[in-house]
């Protein structure tokens, strides 16, 4: 837990509600491409049911879907890689925070 009068009390789980998961990222490759869920689960074999449950974060697709996803999507499997980014914001952000704890030093 990070705490200081500038910023409050934040916990870990406060950070990762940052962080883009992987419905967040499909939802965001469908939007772009003009595509709803009922087209897409129609062109991959899902229901848009299904859909919404994998954007929302409820469930995960199959590597199989995961594939089709990526390719109606026009993105790579790579894009969809959530733990890099994970990992990538989450140092980004101890990073920042680790600053600001270091620049409260001698200040308290």
């Amino acid at each position: 837990m990070v705490k200081n009068k500038k910023f409050g009390t934040k916990t870990l789980k406060y950070y990762q509600k940052e962080l883009p998961t992987l419905g967040k990222k499909i939802r965001e490759a469908r939007k772009a491409k003009h595509i709803t869920q009922s087209q897409l689960a129609q062109m991959i074999g899902l229901s848009d049911k299904s859909i919404s449950a994998i954007e929302v974060g409820r469930t995960e697709p199959s590597i199989t879907k995961m594939q089709a996803i990526a390719s109606v999507l026009g993105k790579s499997l790579n894009y969809f890689s959530t733990d890099q980014d994970r990992y990538y914001l989450l140092e980004k952000k101890i990073d920042q925070l680790i600053e600001e704890l270091l620049s409260f030093r001698g200040k308290i």
